[in-house]
């Protein structure tokens, strides 16, 4: 056919094309798919044919194509400007064509996704972006590249998302991709719905939680739904015992009294008199540290501690050391792991401290079993004995009396047969306790300070639940639907992430007077109602809640305590509030800009 011949009937098919879908509203998505791919298939025609019209022809065309509309002009005017293109390579076209079906692919798939949260709720808030909020790519591209082309990613999500929430009064916030549908909701009655009374319809999203599977299956990978998680669950629970929090407790205050003699340190005279100049959220970090590996792994560290008398054949670095460089760089290691075996010093040094800290930790434990071997064989001694020998006579095992939670689990361990962990498992636990609570609560403590820098006035009263209230350290938790579900007046369909937003619950004014506001009598209950379970959720909900909040909480409120009785907490003149409160989702909320404030002491009538 000449290609005069086939141009006109290209023409006239487009034009029926436009013409029918214009006129028949088949929607707006499936006119641009339709537009995309007759242009592919015309590019394709345009190249291969021997001959085409002149570029003041195909112009003429687009003008003819007037009679159907402003849809026509268009269409005509797209095909003339590819019309030009027809002495690309072949390369090139190709290249163009894979975009092209890319976009057809992306709107598609974009159409699908949104229909699938409209199914939802009618009044569902629908937010689409091509990259969900935690891909990797917004973990490590400069955040000014971003914030224009994806404003909502998982470092600045939670001001964002509550900011949708707060400007729509939306009980649920439904988030697009073309690979991905997401909705978060800020409502208590629907978050009890999928996280207590239907929970077996909502496991917990493991599989974002794959990457820390590296050292062996552990209490936060393996799924809620099988035998793996209970086996986890039913050995870890007695470790987090009285007898660990009473450790918790002494760790704590004894490393607060060696931070209080190096804030000595500090000094410097101002305008408020004699100061401590301090950065809250180094010393909270390393303070935090100091208190897992005492309580977590039965190892005395501290601010005036060395343990430089490591066993140098075994181990390139301390214990201390390992630690630190695991809690500085492990973001980054987990994203990245291939590239710290790269022959670079730096990177090869960082991927040392975590060979370092394995083989610490899992000496700790050969160690441990040992003693705990040798200790039951001890006592079945005493057992023997028992009648030569009073009880007040007997001697006690100090290896039986450890009440740090590596002990407590390897005990644990021994006394279960029907729930045995192996020691990759419990290294792969330990490391989560590492993971979980060092930031935890070194961040949280350290908004602690923030808060009540700003707000003078509640210096003497007990201040962390509210500052877990307003500064959650997971702004949010998601799982996954299994099968259609009503959570009150809203339908799930399977597969959609479900997400308690709890940073927006947190201030949701519907259960929270003044939400913004930092007001600790919120928790007192001799003047104030008593809070909902499911309006306020710092360690989640249901049987995936933090095994160790309470962990947690002596920790925080042993350290706030100590330093309320001994200072007071003020801002350095010219604080920016908006950067002191700048946070990022960094495993937990993190302060962006640090946090440098000064501490005053108290008169000794006061700190007495």
């Amino acid at each position: 056919m000449p290609s005069r011949h086939a141009s006109t009937l290209y023409y006239f098919a487009s034009y029926l094309t436009v013409y029918f879908l214009s006129t028949y509203g088949l929607g707006d998505v499936w006119l641009r798919v339709a537009l995309l791919h007759l242009l592919a298939f015309g590019m394709i025609a345009v190249r291969y044919t021997e001959q085409y019209h002149s570029i003041p022809q195909l112009i003429a065309g687009a003008v003819l194509g007037s009679t159907f509309g402003t849809a026509c002009k268009m269409w005509s005017a797209g095909v003339a400007a590819l019309g030009a293109l027809w002495s690309l390579p072949a390369l090139g076209q190709l290249l163009l064509l894979a975009v092209i079906l890319f976009i057809t692919w992306y709107q598609v798939a974009m159409a699908r996704q949104k229909n699938v949260l409209r199914s939802v709720h009618k009044d569902i808030v629908i937010i689409t972006q091509p990259l969900i909020c935690y891909s990797p790519l917004m973990f490590i591209l400069p955040r000014y590249w971003l914030r224009w082309l994806f404003p909502y990613r998982a470092l600045d999500m939670h001001e964002a998302l509550h900011e949708v929430f707060t400007r729509t009064g939306a009980r649920a916030v439904g988030f697009a991709s073309p690979l991905h549908t997401e909705v978060y909701f800020n409502d208590e009655d629907i978050i009890r719905e999928f996280t207590v009374k239907q929970h077996e319809k909502f496991p917990k999203a493991y599989k974002d939680y794959e990457v820390l599977r590296f050292w062996g299956e552990n209490i936060v990978t393996a799924p809620s739904e099988g035998y793996e998680w209970k086996k986890h669950r039913a050995l870890l629970t007695p470790a987090f015992s009285s007898s660990n929090l009473r450790l918790v407790a002494k760790v704590t205050v004894d490393n607060t009294n060696t931070l209080f003699a190096k804030w000595d340190q500090q000094r410097k005279t101002t305008q408020l008199g004699e100061v401590l100049d301090v950065h809250v959220d180094e010393d909270t970090m390393r303070l935090m540290l100091y208190v897992i590996a005492g309580a977590g792994f039965g190892q005395e560290l501290g601010f005036d501690k060395s343990d430089e008398d490591y066993d140098k054949s075994k181990f390139s670095i301390s214990f201390t050391e390992a630690m630190s460089v695991v809690s500085k760089y492990l973001l980054l290691w987990i994203a990245f792991r291939p590239v710290f075996k790269l022959p670079f010093p730096a990177l090869r040094k960082i991927q040392q401290g975590f060979v370092d800290f394995e083989a610490h930790v899992k000496d700790m434990i050969a160690n441990r079993s040992a003693e705990l071997t040798a200790a039951s064989a001890a006592e079945k001694e005493e057992e023997k004995e028992a009648e030569k020998e009073s009880e007040a006579d007997a001697e006690i095992d100090p290896a039986s009396q450890r009440s740090d939670l590596l002990s407590l689990l390897l005990k644990s361990r021994a006394e279960d047969a029907r729930h045995n962990l192996t020691d990759e498992e419990i290294f792969s636990d330990s490391f989560i306790f590492l993971l979980a609570g060092m930031p935890t609560t070194a961040h949280s403590t350290a908004w602690a300070f923030a808060l009540l820098a700003t707000n003078p006035s509640e210096q003497d009263r007990c201040v962390f639940k509210e500052t877990l209230r307003l500064m959650p350290p997971v702004w949010a938790l998601g799982k996954y639907c299994t099968e259609h579900t009503r959570l009150v007046d809203h339908h799930v369909a399977p597969n959609i992430r479900t997400t308690m937003a709890i940073y927006s619950l947190h201030r949701n004014p519907k259960y929270w007077t003044e939400p913004d506001k930092f007001v600790p009598s919120r928790f007192d209950a001799r003047v104030s109602p008593p809070v909902s379970a499911y309006s306020y959720v710092p360690f989640s909900l249901g049987r995936r809640s933090c095994l160790g909040n309470r962990f947690a909480l002596v920790e925080a409120t042993m350290f706030l305590a100590k330093v309320m009785q001994k200072y007071t907490i003020h801002l350095p003149p010219g604080t920016d509030l908006k950067k002191l409160f700048d946070a990022e989702n960094v495993i937990t909320l993190t302060p962006r800009n640090g946090m440098h404030l000064w501490l005053k002491k108290r008169n000794p009538a006061h700190a007495s």
